[in-house]
């Protein structure tokens, strides 16, 4: 055992020098925190409601063939999914990674730096990394619908409500040279939830399409935001700057848990706007009473202009109303929400009784319902 004892630990002393040798050499061959590029690709502007892409390519020669795990410190507000993702340098030290995201809110957001873990594959190490890059982003109104019909109304195409928020389109001659006004409802109501954003953001992307449309077939647009008072007031024009307009004053609207004052805010419109025009009206309607206020004043407008009365329905009301009744839970349930959407509907009646037009519709259909709409009023020469 004397003997042995030494020769043992003398081969423990070589297993572990040559073990601190192999991780030595593994270390050595991961590059350092000197050499690496990253550069960020992503939407300029985001669009409230879509999901888009982020891209993030790593470049640094010495890394070449090495494993590669990102970490974007992206804004949780844009919900980055995954929040981490793994790939492979190529030949040339180039690893391009993407993950997706969702803007549920307008506003400024501000990207920060990138994390990066590199490793030889089998390899001992990991060395990790932290790559600078911040970056100022904005989430606008849903710029990438507006991009996706642009193409069609270029050859006078009709848009027309699809399935998921996407417009299709048919043939469609409609006349040219009106006036269009979008009166956007900026008080409490709109601040409530209908499936993925609120009602005030869902109007925000409606009227942003809406404009494009009319724009697109030679109408004049303007615009209206109103809580208690009347916030801005953009007069109807044609043209790529006039949009720019319209398109930052909905990035900028922030609503206020004031009720609106429909009747400071059609007295405000009435007084700006002389000639005949359609105004699109995107607010909330609820029973007859609570509703009694936005009904009197628009049929008060209905006299000079045609109005169109715009609220959406909350698709967890629709379902409540809608789904199997398989107990006394969701008995009441049933009752509650087919209460709420029979008195919608009365208020509806009210404003048809009184010349005012008005459309309901689930949230997530609002902006191509509206679309076909106004395309339905133009065909008919209502305006």
């Amino acid at each position: 055992l004397a003997v042995v004892s030494p020769v043992l630990g003398l081969v423990a002393v070589v297993f572990n020098a040559g073990l601190a040798i192999i991780a030595a050499r593994d270390l050595a061959l991961l590059p350092g925190r000197a050499g690496y590029t990253v550069r960020r690709t992503m939407p300029e502007p985001f669009s409230l409601g879509e999901p888009e892409d982020v891209s993030v390519v790593v470049q640094n020669r010495a890394a070449a063939g090495l494993m590669a795990r990102l970490a974007d410190h992206a804004p949780a507000s844009l919900r980055p999914v995954p929040r981490e993702v793994s790939g492979r340098f190529d030949a040339n030290g180039l690893v391009r990674l993407s993950y997706r995201t969702y803007s549920p809110k307008r506003g400024a957001y501000r990207f920060g730096a990138v994390d990066l873990q590199v490793w030889r594959e089998g390899g001992w190490w990991r060395r990790q990394v932290r790559l600078p890059d911040p970056q100022e982003v904005a989430v606008f109104p849903n710029v990438v619908a507006i991009k996706r019909i642009q193409l069609s109304l270029r050859r006078g195409l009709r848009a027309m409500a699809g399935s998921r928020d996407r417009p299709v389109v048919v043939e469609v001659e409609a006349e040219r040279g009106q006036q269009v006004i979008i009166a956007l409802d900026c008080g409490r109501l709109m601040t409530a939830p209908a499936g993925d954003l609120d009602k005030l953001d869902h109007s925000v992307n409606a009227a942003l399409m809406l404009a494009w449309v009319a724009q697109a077939y030679g109408d004049r647009v303007g615009m209206m935001t109103f809580d208690d008072r009347v916030t801005n007031f953009i007069k109807p024009e044609r043209g790529a700057i006039q949009l720019r307009r319209i398109t930052e004053a909905l990035y900028a609207i922030k609503p206020e848990y004031v009720e609106p004052d429909f009747g400071h805010a059609m007295t405000h419109l009435a007084l700006r706007v002389g000639r005949r025009s359609m105004v699109v009206m995107l607010t909330d309607v609820q029973d007859p009473e609570a509703s009694r206020e936005l009904v009197a004043h628009a049929l008060r407008l209905a006299a000079r202009h045609l109005v169109l009365v715009v609220a959406m329905s909350d698709p967890a009301v629709i379902s409540a109303r809608d789904d199997p009744i398989d107990n006394t839970s969701r008995a009441y349930e049933w009752a509650a929400a087919e209460e709420f959407v029979a008195s919608r509907r009365e208020s509806f009646e009210l404003l048809r009784r009184g010349g005012v037009l008005g459309l309901d519709v689930v949230a997530g259909k609002l902006s191509p319902a509206l679309v076909e709409r106004y395309l339905e009023l133009k065909e008919r020469a209502l305006l």
